[in-house]
């Protein structure tokens, strides 16, 4: 293929490819979103296939958030160019970079192998994947796996097909339904490039439709069972979320102390009254001041929660002043019906740049960037006691990684629940992301989960990952719902990203056997 076609094949693959996101959510084209890249650098020298895999990475991560170099200027109050340095460096090193090493070995097996070729394409993807997870701080935004993820509360017959396939994540997380996706992708790129009588380009695809069939099968027995309870009769516990749409500031300031709450006790009033709740969730930071140290702030949450007997569970600053210099940190609180402390959440993976500065010694960079709040990561992910059970608590980003929903099952989580202060991004379409991560760490974990949103969509998802309740992004709502205690260990909890680290050695291994072949002269 020409330079200028490849370059038009690749780019259209990135377009396809960021149509199966929101807000378009058209997860049925996944299995064909990377059949043009696939065609484009088939047999190309791995050199050139990698620029076109870089230009795939960094273009779909345009397509997909294209709204990050104006988060980042106003954030930070800086130029909209710098904004957009910033989101081309951090793609070119943590998607473009990663995608380009799968593109070029892709394009070296299409010339060495003859047969495996899709599934050693779905082997060196998922690795990529894999790495972009864990590499640096981790950049887990836009696998493939997500595509199918559904948002809706009334899934449509060809959005439950979707909603089937996300059942293969509680067997390795996202990455197995990665694995089966581009599968098919580079089956469908493999008969479309192979020249012979249709019959034969047809049987090509057979091995990965299989695989397909295979996982619908598996994800359609999933969503008829539900094995996933402490017991038979476990007791459901009813739910209430506030979402404020209120402006927590995006920077620490002292004239936010306490901000906000007036607005957050009456909407829970309003909820409490009307329909009751046993536990009641508030968004991250919500709580603009340090609850421990703030009596007065808890009796005023106090007659809010106590005619119902509801428990709180809210985010908030915490700062420990026993060390030497004061600590900060990014927490989440639960309060008893009497605004008792019941426990505390400290967030362990800290967002850089955001809730830290690691750049801090270059006094440059400090001065221009480094209006953040300057948390400590905490140093025990402890569990909290609800009145639904062990809450493994998730703040913000802590949700786009799956070892940390399996840490916290693995000490013994019964639900997850997810604060996010979205507020102060200003495009929708970063909630909706985040959304569809909640709804895999529940498939993953087989866990109910919350998500309670500053500015949303809040959810409540059962553990097949169907989203029982959602509120519009942007607005102020309060969403109610139920949710059990879940004592299921899937073997993705088990097991941990097990079936990731095998395609990477799947892909070194096909690599040795295929030079060992070579050098004697050999076939593969």
């Amino acid at each position: 293929m020409r330079s200028a076609g490849a370059v038009v094949a690749v780019l259209s693959s990135a377009i396809i490819y960021t149509l199966c996101f929101p807000p378009y959510e058209l997860h049925l084209i996944a299995p064909l979103a990377l059949v043009p890249h696939f065609v484009a650098i088939k047999r190309m020298p791995p050199a050139r296939a990698a620029l076109m895999g870089a230009l795939w990475g960094f273009a779909s991560a345009w397509g997909i958030t294209y709204w990050l170099p104006t988060t980042i200027s106003v954030y930070y109050h800086q130029p909209y160019w710098l904004g957009l340095s910033l989101f081309s460096a951090a793609t070119l090193t943590m998607v473009a970079l990663e995608y380009a090493i799968a593109s070029s070995l892709y394009a070296w097996a299409s010339t060495h192998m003859q047969r495996g070729l899709p599934f050693f394409a779905a082997a060196v993807w998922t690795a990529a994947e894999f790495a972009r997870a864990g590499l640096l701080t981790g950049n887990p935004w836009g696998f493939l796996g997500y595509s199918q993820i559904v948002l809706s509360t009334n899934a449509s017959a060809l959005e439950t097909m979707s909603l089937a396939l996300a059942q293969i994540a509680d067997l390795g997380g996202v990455y197995t339904i990665t694995f089966v996706l581009v599968a098919v992708n580079a089956a469908v790129a493999g008969a479309a490039t192979t020249s012979g009588p249709a019959p034969t380009r047809a049987n090509a695809l057979l091995p990965a439709l299989t695989l397909l069939v295979a996982a619908l099968a598996y994800g359609g027995y999933r969503l008829d069972q539900d094995d996933f309870q402490s017991s038979p009769a476990a007791p459901t516990t009813r739910v209430a979320i506030i979402q404020p749409n209120l402006d927590l500031g995006s920077q620490w300031r002292e004239e936010l102390y306490g901000e906000n709450l007036r607005e957050l006790l009456e909407m829970t009033i309003e909820e409490l009254e009307a329909h009751g709740a046993e536990l009641v969730v508030w968004p991250e930071n919500t709580m603009t001041f340090f609850v421990a140290d703030e009596p007065l702030y808890r009796a005023a949450i106090a007659r809010v929660l106590v005619d119902s007997g509801a428990t709180l569970l809210a985010g908030a600053p915490h700062v420990d002043r026993e060390s030497t210099v004061a600590e900060y940190f990014n927490s989440a609180f639960v309060l008893g019906p009497d605004g008792a402390v019941m426990g505390r959440y400290d967030k362990t993976h800290l967002l850089p740049f955001a809730e830290y500065f690691p750049l801090s010694s270059l006094e440059l960079l400090n001065r221009s960037f480094g209006r953040v709040r300057q948390f400590s990561a905490g140093r025990n992910a402890r569990l909290l006691d609800t009145p639904a059970g062990k809450a493994g608590v998730l703040i913000c980003n802590e949700t786009m990684f799956s070892s940390l929903a399996g840490s916290r099952v693995a000490d013994g989580a019964e639900l997850l629940v997810m604060l996010s202060n979205d507020s102060w991004v200003s495009a929708p379409m970063y909630g909706l992301h985040q959304l569809q991560m909640a709804v895999m760490r529940a498939i993953e974990q087989r866990r109910d989960v919350v998500r309670s949103s500053t500015s949303g969509p809040s959810a409540i998802i059962n553990a097949h990952g169907h989203i029982q309740t959602v509120s519009e992004p942007q607005t102020p709502a309060t969403l109610r719902g139920s949710i059990s205690p879940r004592s299921y260990i899937s073997p993705y909890s088990r097991l941990g990203d097990v079936f990731a680290w095998g395609c990477i050695a799947a892909v070194f291994l096909a690599m040795a056997v295929r030079r060992r072949s070579l050098e004697n002269g050999g076939g593969l």
